[in-house]
């Protein structure tokens, strides 16, 4: 399935409702998961964004269709963007892309996310200016 990206940043009244009910956070994952989109990973973030969850949907219909019914809610403003393995780029603009197995996908995400948990933690540990940017 393709893979997503959602940054999250709580509106006023979404901080107050998760200060209230801390639980709400996995009540709305179940909401998303309803919708038949597999929430992958999830991080808390400091900076520009609250949170990053990592999902994988079958089409960018089903991802509007959460970022409307998320957001119309009014507790949350979303950025949702497609992911892309970086790797799939060079081959694709040579016109001699391999085809990809289910495994060596899986793998990719893992090593995305595992850059993604990296670069948070780098941008806590430094103290980043810029925190709600990703470098390479």
């Amino acid at each position: 399935m393709p893979v997503y990206v959602a940054l999250s940043k709580l509106t006023e009244e979404g901080s107050k409702t998760i200060k209230k009910n801390p639980e709400r956070i996995k009540e709305v994952n179940s909401d998303i998961e309803a919708m038949g989109i597999k929430i992958v990973s999830q991080y808390a973030l400091l900076g520009q964004f609250d949170f990053v969850t990592i999902l994988e949907a079958p089409d960018n219909d089903t991802i509007v269709k959460m970022s409307v019914e998320i957001g119309s809610r009014g507790s949350v403003q979303l950025q949702t963007l497609p992911a892309v393995p970086a790797d799939i780029i060079s081959p694709s603009l040579e016109n001699n892309r391999p085809k990809r197995k289910l495994k060596y996908l899986t793998q990719q995400r893992n090593i995305f996310e595992k850059k993604l948990f990296l670069e948070v933690f780098r941008i806590r540990r430094n103290n980043d200016p810029f925190p709600g940017m990703l470098c390479p």
